[in-house]
């Protein structure tokens, strides 16, 4: 499927954004040199892992237009999908999960349609999935099922694993 776009947010320390939508191999090949640049730090995402989104379709889409492999995968990640269905449980919101977790927590980003069209979507996206962090490292997501999954001591933590990679706004 072709690429319209690539985003992400980092933290150096103060909050930069990235974004491509050039060419489908040009947008590739900066998404490799941001991932080659940022190997120390975690790269959160949300079902980034699928074999039809994420990494894994991205490269599938280099080498299709390309004919050469390219690795695109951080050495640090989180799927915060998947952390948050084994801390909370799977049915800790309804589907689709990454707009009802945003509307059940007043964060923008919700979206109507399917595919990010334009920055504005992609900016909106990538602050939801920010909102979801940080309030999950301040112990203030909302979910349905506010009760622990049992599994929790194998899910990592976000505050641990964050703590030296997101800078906290000053109050």
């Amino acid at each position: 499927e072709m690429i319209h776009w690539i985003g992400a947010i980092s933290h150096e320390p103060s909050k930069k954004y990235f974004f491509e939508n050039k060419t489908e191999i040009q947008t590739i090949e900066k998404l490799k040199d941001y991932v080659d640049k940022n190997q120390n730090k975690t790269f959160i995402h949300w079902s980034m892992n699928r074999p039809t989104f994420g990494f894994t379709a991205i490269a599938e889409r280099y080498f299709q237009l390309t004919n050469k492999a390219i690795d695109l995968y951080p050495k640090n990640e989180i799927d915060l999908s998947e952390y948050l269905k084994k801390k909370y449980g799977s049915n800790y919101i309804e589907h689709p999960r990454l707009n009802n977790i945003a509307q059940l927590n007043s964060f923008s980003g919700f979206m109507n349609k399917k595919e990010v069209i334009n920055n504005h979507d992609a900016d909106n996206r990538l602050e939801l999935i920010f909102s979801i962090v940080q309030a999950e490292i301040q112990g203030n997501l909302k979910t349905n099922n506010k009760t622990l999954q049992q599994n929790t001591k194998q899910t990592p933590n976000l505050n641990e694993t964050l703590s030296n990679q997101i800078t906290h706004p000053k109050k």
